[in-house]
């Protein structure tokens, strides 16, 4: 495994390349029993330190000659898709949605129980990152940690009352109960993505991964709600180059999470956004073959939120990123035909 990682970073050539002696043989046996491993190409090294960075982490952890040392195949494709993210944790989750509750009033119903509570949470961080992006360039991911924590503390009373814990709502109601209940502003509920059916995983992450880059070369700033029933998670980008996922629920650590708090998850590489958040997505919400998902954008009515300050055709990858995103892509590819049964896998945690 850690041989093809390599060939994956050191395009046009392949390991001991520059090391072939006349008998191959001979000399890769030697090498073994000295334990030299191969040199990797001068040419890239920038792309090393970069955007190739997470590879060359894992190549790391696999070219270690004692196999007790090795990762564990299950462990390599969750620890490469959180090599290409950064994960930030919210105080709470909403799983202590009845908890916060509790403290602002003496008595508690079955109202405190929190089944559909990330339809109605992710939508109202939502409302709360279009509105920073009115008037902000940017948002630390720290501050959007605190967002979401003020929003799962603060839950409306109001919102509550209207919604009922035993019922999955769409969006479009889910919507209609927040603004009536004046905890958000006005929006154009709008469907870029929508699964009629059950699709294979791959299809799947070909879909979202497309609507996502349409939205990126338009080069408008979005928040809107991925959908996989029964979860949902907010994303959204306040430029061309980043995207942000948002989990109100207890994450899971085979995820970037700590098993106790929601987390803010955002890519690291321009040239990497969409692929890093969509693996992402798919390990912690997508643990069978098949996918039924959706993504809904919330359009502002009254107010537009600005454009990135980078312009579509700025946005656009040079061939060299191109070449770079691509072989993330692969080695992607490459992991899961090695071993299909780990291809993204991993529990869901559910509230």
């Amino acid at each position: 495994m850690g041989m093809i990682v390599f060939d994956l970073i050191n395009p046009h050539s392949h390991s001991f390349k520059t090391e072939f002696e006349a008998n191959i043989e001979d000399m890769l046996k030697t090498k073994y029993e000295k334990k030299v491993l191969p040199t990797f190409l001068e040419r890239f090294k920038q792309q090393h330190a970069r955007v190739w960075r997470p590879l060359k982490v894992l190549y790391d952890r696999l070219a270690v000659h004692s196999v007790n040392k090795r990762p564990d195949m299950t462990a390599v494709v969750p620890s490469l898709v959180l090599e290409h993210v950064n994960v930030t944790f919210m105080q709470t989750s909403q799983s202590q949605l009845g908890r916060h509750q509790r403290r602002r009033r003496a008595n508690t119903t079955n109202e405190d129980r929190t089944q559909n509570a990330c339809t109605f949470l992710s939508l109202m961080i939502g409302d709360k990152v279009l509105q920073l992006l009115r008037n902000r360039e940017k948002v630390a991911d720290e501050e959007l940690a605190k967002m979401c924590t003020d929003v799962i503390r603060t839950f409306p009373k109001a919102v509550n009352v209207a919604r009922r814990p035993d019922t999955l709502y769409g969006i479009t109601k889910t919507y209609n109960i927040v603004y009536d209940a004046h905890a958000c502003q006005q929006y154009a509920v709008q469907y870029p993505l929508v699964s009629q059916s059950a699709k294979d995983r791959m299809t799947a992450m070909d879909e979202l991964r497309l609507c996502l880059h349409t939205l990126f070369t338009s080069g408008l700033r979005f928040a809107g709600l991925y959908v996989v029933p029964p979860n949902i998670v907010m994303l959204c980008s306040y430029d061309t180059s980043v995207l942000t996922a948002m989990d109100t629920h207890t994450v899971l650590k085979t995820c970037g999470g700590d098993n106790k708090h929601g987390v803010v998850v955002t890519s690291l590489h321009p040239s990497t956004a969409i692929p890093a958040i969509t693996n992402w997505l798919f390990l912690r919400l997508c643990p069978d073959n098949t996918v039924t998902h959706e993504f809904t954008l919330l359009s502002p009515v009254n107010a537009v939120v600005k454009k990135s300050t980078q312009s579509a055709a700025e946005s656009s990858l040079p061939s060299s990123s191109t070449v770079e995103a691509q072989h993330i892509v692969l080695c992607f590819v490459v992991l899961e035909l090695c071993h299909p049964k780990v291809a993204v896998r991993s529990d869901v945690a559910t509230y």
